[in-house]
């Protein structure tokens, strides 16, 4: 029975200890992520990007600071990236998002719906989000957002204010060199009773 037994253990098939299961999840990297014009963005570690916590970009070393920084939170909601003083800053989550961008050249972010993003002392500041966004771009060269529906959007002492609503909308301009407000589908913009621009039933919105 012994011999029996170890001629078993002898032919049984042995595994590499350092094959994986072929059923475990496959990880997703952060080149997957779309990106903006960097083909090399040092990026935050992923996992510094946790719902509800503050994630800023990495200091790098006095005198040799990144001057492209990349905050991405993968599929988590309720993330709070927060990026300044680099000449491009990208920041990437999902729903219910947080995202600050401050003393850049180039802020852009891309989120799902129920944003609240600001973008404060750049020279560009371009968006992308979903339903129930709240938009704020001040003291900026030029303001392109790209918004989903009942999105409300403010551009405060802005050289030029360009917005995009796929749904209804509402846009408040003060101080801007111009304000263009694009209602896709819906045909032009109307004018509300407070002054704002909007698209559907966006007067309806809050300010």
């Amino acid at each position: 029975f012994c011999v029996g037994l170890g001629a078993v253990l002898l032919l049984w098939p042995s595994r590499d200890k350092g094959a994986g299961d072929s059923g475990a999840p496959t990880s997703v990297s952060l080149k997957d992520i779309p990106r903006a014009s960097s083909s090399s963005v040092p990026v935050a570690d992923a996992a510094g990007c946790q719902p509800g916590v503050p994630c800023t970009c990495p200091g790098g070393t006095p005198g040799n600071v990144p001057k492209t920084c990349q905050l991405t939170c993968g599929e988590a909601s309720g993330c709070k990236p927060s990026c300044s003083d680099r000449d491009v800053c990208e920041s990437r989550c999902a729903g219910d998002c947080q995202s600050s961008c401050a003393r850049s050249k180039a802020c852009d972010t891309r989120c799902a719906d129920g944003c609240d993003i600001e973008c404060r002392n750049a020279e560009t500041c371009q968006a992308t989000c979903g339903a129930g966004c709240s938009y704020a771009c001040e003291d900026v060269g030029k303001c392109v957002p790209v918004v989903g529906d009942r999105s409300v959007v403010k551009c405060n002492r802005v050289g030029g204010c360009e917005v995009t609503c796929s749904g209804s909308c509402a846009v408040s301009c003060s101080r801007t060199g111009s304000c263009k407000v694009e209602c896709q589908g819906q045909g032009p913009a109307k004018r509300c009773g407070d002054g704002r621009r909007a698209c559907g039933d966006g007067c309806s919105l809050p300010p």
